[in-house]
């Protein structure tokens, strides 16, 4: 990836949000921007630009940059939709709930289609989920899966929701032990509602801490970095004193210093810093979510004590890998919800059918291992250090 690529793909972004043409490098290549685009789901974002700075674009390339837009739109409007039914039956049945992320982001972007939204996202109180299953179940939803912070349901492929339980897995302990459940933090939007919200400040310290949370457990995408600037941009009144105090609790200071520097090379023509490309190029290799390789370095690294070996690191990575626990078997195999005691016979038919009907399964796993080196795991670490970032805590 080139640094003219880099940032033609920065100034048609840029464009997007603030209407100002893109000037890109001859021979721009659109094929690798829609590649990357869809990657990172900013497809629609992408398109935005391109208008807005009237690029001639290969005809090909322009109908599906065109098609992410009207899916988007189309996808906007049921999300939209179906949260506001949500609301309204949670209202009805004395449920509390806080929107998070996406669908408070939607309406302050130029167009809500524009900033595309995996699913709804809603903290609640988990001693009220035995009230919420069956209002979930009366609008159409199943229950899929209980991760360590969230109860995922679905009506279909285009309508997820995940109630979250915490506003951060407790498996991120140093995160978590600032949040709890992230209750104290929230407010009634109105006298009496059982809908919440959090302040200016809290709302962007939780995505700067949600942020670094997917940066230094295996990458994070675009649409993340650009959410940030487009909260600040609309925020610019939020209290730097409390900013910065709630983000030294969490130790993330440096790290909110250096993702300011990366947006003011993005946002504001800024001169790029060796920090700043460092973090533009994580962000731009890691996909929507991060890759395999950078997600298996990150298990690596938390496990174990600080002061074990690197290939003490590597075995003990490499067991977690081979031998999930419990919680994550039981989202292949259900079972194991109710008979725990099972989870050794479940890894040998994880096993078996591994080899039998997903040996390119194999493949990737081997992939990720090859990755767990001595020289990768050092590099990983130090790279997320000169960012600002370390996994603080121990076992």
């Amino acid at each position: 990836m080139t640094d003219d690529f880099t940032s033609g793909m920065m100034a048609l972004i840029r464009s997007a949000l603030t209407a100002v043409p893109a000037a890109l490098p001859e021979n721009f290549n659109w094929p690798a921007a829609y590649q990357l685009a869809d990657a990172h789901q900013i497809l629609p974002l992408l398109y935005y630009g391109i208008l807005n700075s009237n690029c001639t674009v290969p005809q090909d390339q322009l109908r599906l940059f065109k098609q992410s837009v009207i899916t988007g739109a189309v996808l906007d409007q049921m999300q939209t939709a179906e949260f506001e039914r949500i609301s309204r039956a949670f209202e009805t049945n004395g449920i509390d709930y806080m929107p998070l992320k996406g669908i408070n982001l939607k309406p302050l972007y130029p167009d809500r289609s524009i900033r595309i939204m995996s699913d709804t996202d809603l903290l609640i109180r988990t001693g009220q989920y035995a009230e919420i299953v069956p209002v979930m179940q009366s609008l159409g939803y199943t229950q899929t899966v209980e991760s360590n912070h969230e109860y995922v349901w679905r009506k279909s492929d285009a309508l997820t929701v995940e109630l979250h339980k915490r506003l951060i897995p407790s498996y991120n302990k140093d995160y978590c032990s600032y949040y709890g459940d992230g209750w104290q933090l929230a407010h009634p939007v109105k006298p009496k509602s059982p809908q919440y919200q959090l302040s200016k400040e809290d709302q962007f310290i939780y995505l700067l801490t949600h942020f670094a949370k997917h940066y230094r457990d295996g990458g994070i995408g675009i649409r993340h970095l650009v959410d940030l600037w487009v909260y600040k941009n609309a925020n610019p009144a939020m209290k730097p004193s409390y900013l910065r105090s709630e983000l030294t609790k969490l130790q993330l200071t440096a790290f909110y210093d250096n993702i300011t520097d990366v947006l003011d090379v993005w946002f504001n023509g800024h001169t790029p810093g060796s920090k700043s490309n460092l973090i533009t190029k994580h962000i731009f290799e890691s996909g929507a979510y991060g890759t395999n390789e950078f997600k298996a370095l990150a298990i690596l690294l938390k496990s174990g004590k600080t002061g074990d070996s690197a290939k003490k690191k590597r075995r003990k990575a490499i067991t977690r890998l081979l031998f999930l626990p419990c919680r994550q078997m039981a989202v292949r195999y259900p079972v194991l919800n109710k008979f725990p005691f099972l989870l050794p016979v479940f890894w040998m038919i994880r096993g078996v059918d591994t080899v039998l009907f997903h040996r390119d399964k194999i493949a990737k796993q081997k992939k990720r291992l090859n990755a767990l080196t001595p020289v990768n795991i050092d590099q990983y670490r130090r790279e997320l250090h000169d960012v600002g970032l370390n996994f603080n805590f121990e076992e």
